[in-house]
C-alpha cells in the first residue's frame, strides 16, 4: 500500500511540523511516567493493582492533537477515560514531560509516534 519510515529525533519542532498543517500523531508511551503512578501488576481476578515492588511499567496510545494556546504543552486525546491523572478524555501535558513519556515507552516496547496523512501531505512534510 505504500508508506514512508523517516528516523528523526523526537522534540518540539518535530511534533509542530505535523501540528502545523493539522496532522494528529498516534504514539505509544510510558503510562506509568504519563500519569505519575505507580508500577501495576495483574491479580488472580484480572484487575490491576498498582504496587511500586512487585507491578511493571505499564505502556498506553494516545492521540497527540496539537499545541495548547500557550504553545508550552500538548493536548492529548486518551481513550482511557478512568486514567489515574485527568480524569478527562482530553487534556493538557507539558511538552517535555510528553517527550519523556513516549521516550520512556521503549520499556514496555510501545514507544512510536506514528502519523497517518494522505499522500498528498506527504511532500509538505521533509
Amino acid at each position: 500500500m505504500g508508506g514512508e519510515l523517516r528516523c528523526r529525533d523526537l522534540n518540539k519542532n518535530l511534533l509542530r511540523e505535523y501540528f502545523d498543517i493539522n496532522v494528529p500523531l498516534l504514539t505509544g508511551l510510558s503510562a506509568t511516567y504519563l500519569y505519575q503512578s505507580a508500577r501495576e501488576f495483574t491479580n488472580e481476578e484480572g484487575n490491576s493493582v498498582y504496587d511500586d515492588v512487585r507491578g511493571l511499567p505499564m505502556g498506553h496510545f494516545v492521540v497527540l492533537c496539537g499545541f495548547s494556546e500557550d504553545q508550552k504543552s500538548v493536548v492529548v486525546a486518551d481513550p482511557y477515560p478512568d486514567n489515574p491523572s485527568f480524569q478527562n478524555n482530553y487534556y493538557e501535558v507539558k511538552t517535555t514531560h510528553l517527550i519523556n513519556s513516549i521516550m520512556l515507552g521503549m520499556a514496555t516496547f510501545d514507544a512510536n509516534l506514528l502519523a497517518i496523512q494522505p499522500k498528498k501531505l506527504n511532500s509538505e512534510l521533509t
